[in-house]
């Protein structure tokens, strides 16, 4: 029943991996009827739009739109658990982990 979603990692495991992400542009003319089919095929899950950062410091230079220059997008991943669940949890992705 889990499968394909978001959950807790072993005890004492910081950091685990997740499969590829792959992005699909969309018009934006058509990202209302997108939106739609991506509801559909979620309804019976919860989502966490979790944030992608370039590095784990989660710091930087608050941009023009309000975001620090680290963050990189918000990505829907679906999980069993309400969102609250991951936002204390602070659960975040990145695109490096630091040395």
């Amino acid at each position: 029943p889990d499968a394909k979603t978001l959950k807790d990692s072993e005890v004492g495991q910081r950091f685990s991996s997740i499969p590829p992400v792959h992005f699909l542009p969309v018009k934006i003319g058509n990202q209302e009827e997108w939106s739609e089919e991506v509801e559909h095929s979620q309804s019976e899950e919860h989502s966490y739009e979790c944030p992608l950062y370039r590095t784990s410091r989660r710091t930087g230079s608050i941009t023009t739109s309000g975001f620090s220059s680290n963050f990189v997008i918000a990505i829907d991943l679906p999980t069993v658990l309400p969102a609250d669940h991951w936002v204390l949890r602070g659960v975040a992705l990145l695109c490096q982990l630091d040395d």
